[in-house]
């Protein structure tokens, strides 16, 4: 069984720039262009930059002493004038490289990943994205402090600067699709206010699987008018609901309309029409070792050729996004961030994206044989808040959690204080290594066998 160690130690056993032959020259310098960057041709160039913070962030001591001897080596072997080991010019290269570019390049291969997949791995033929949210600490200065306060129940000068963050899990890949952050408190800070962020990193026919913060009717009319399907938990009975009709696949059921939301415009609450037909199915999960024994699941999909037992089934992996993050930050040792500038948080979340593609591409390079879906390569999880406990094995996918995960929970950064979300670089090698296997299997069932 590989787990997200092992693959880990694999990249930073690497020589030179291993992730130059997985990230090409030419998708960098395509973002590069989108975004209208302009530089000079030197050492240092985005190209090598890029490289050289990959191979970095997920090196054993994360120094840029490190990455720019790697950078020397890669140079060496290619026959071109080596540089100085001064890390002073890598250093102010790295800065001028904005997040935009590095996130571009890991929603991209992100996509790509998604694209590639073998049908039997979809869920009746369609993308499935887990929607979930963390947070994240980083080092007490004032600039962090400025960008990130601490939560207010704790005194000043002892609590640390806190972020809130939510990300969008591919369910098959683990890859992380996109990802947004905010201030732990405050106005606009929600996970739903950041999944809205993330709305144009879904197609139509997309299915987003979330936990019972997300079963929101506001939530709900907007996928629907962007031909997503949404799949949460109930959290509670509605006021006014009522069904309309029953079955062993779930009832059919209206949602009405709530009060305006404190905040929400008058205009803007007119939009959302005043009734709203979902179905509801009802789980039972006894005779898994699930702490849960029966809940109930809420889904915009009234296609009838889906029944409740595929419904209730794929409610039951969204718990592979929470064991992703955990996983990862277990293994990465990611448990606060490093960056001190008050913009951490944003960098963080700017280069992480790089290390995604790359690992994907190294992954599909190795294309070493193994048997069934890319979650059952991982070490598995415990059971979660939801009672839900993942099928063994099912676990440490969070190494495909891609950049996300990683994110979430918090993030290593080089020894110069340039915030690394590396994680998700490992996980979604695995993970592309295990696509390439004969015979791989979906990573979640597909049959409409009856919820357990």
């Amino acid at each position: 069984m590989t787990t997200l160690e092992e693959v880990r130690a694999r990249f930073a056993r690497g020589q030179g720039l291993p992730f130059a032959d997985s990230l090409s020259e030419l998708s960098i310098l395509d973002a590069l262009n989108e975004h209208g960057i302009k530089y000079r041709n030197r050492v240092f160039a985005p190209v090598t930059t890029i490289w050289g913070f990959l191979s970095q962030v997920l090196g054993e001591d994360h120094s840029c002493r490190d990455a720019v001897s790697r950078i020397i080596a890669h140079r060496a072997m290619a026959g071109l004038k080596v540089c100085s080991p001064n890390t002073a010019s890598y250093c102010n290269a790295r800065a001028r490289i904005p997040n935009a570019v590095l996130r571009c390049l890991a929603r991209r291969t992100a996509q790509q990943l998604q694209a590639s997949l073998p049908g039997a791995w979809k869920w009746n033929g369609r993308s499935v994205f887990i929607a979930d949210g963390s947070h994240v600490s980083m080092p007490d200065t004032q600039e962090n402090q400025a960008g990130y306060p601490q939560p207010v129940v704790q005194q000043p000068g002892i609590g640390f600067p806190l972020a809130r963050v939510a990300v969008l899990l591919s369910l098959a890949t683990g890859a992380c699709h996109d990802l947004a952050i905010a201030p732990y408190a405050g106005k606009g800070t929600g996970e739903t206010t950041l999944l809205r962020q993330m709305y144009d990193s879904l197609s139509p026919g997309d299915v987003v699987l979330a936990d019972a913060l997300f079963d929101n009717y506001f939530l709900a009319c907007e996928f629907r008018w962007r031909g997503v399907d949404l799949v949460a938990r109930v959290q509670a009975e509605r006021v006014g609901t009522r069904t309309v009709e029953g079955g062993p696949d779930g009832d059919i059921i209206v949602w009405q309309r709530p009060n305006k939301p404190h905040g929400m415009m008058g205009q803007q609450y007119r939009r959302y029409p005043e009734s709203l037909t979902m179905r509801q199915v009802s789980v039972d999960a006894r005779g898994s070792n699930n702490r849960a024994e029966r809940f109930k699941v809420v889904t915009t999909i009234l296609d009838a050729s889906i029944d409740g037992g595929q419904i209730g089934e794929l409610y039951e992996e969204r718990w592979s996004g929470e064991v992703d993050i955990r996983s990862i930050k277990s293994t990465m040792k990611m448990d606060v961030l490093r960056c001190n500038a008050g913009d951490g948080g944003e960098g963080d979340m700017g280069s992480s994206a790089g290390v995604q593609p790359a690992a994907h591409g190294n992954g599909r390079r190795r294309q070493r044989e193994r048997h069934g879906a890319p979650r059952d390569q991982l070490q598995g999880g415990q059971a979660g808040p939801d009672g839900i406990r993942p099928e063994a094995g099912s676990g440490a996918a969070g190494a495909a959690c891609g950049a996300g995960g990683c994110h979430a929970e918090g993030g290593g950064v080089p020894a110069c204080g340039q915030p690394a979300w590396a994680v998700g670089a490992a996980g979604s090698e695995a993970k592309a290594e295990a696509l390439q296997a004969p015979g791989a299997s979906s990573p979640h069932r597909q049959t409409g066998a009856q919820s357990r």
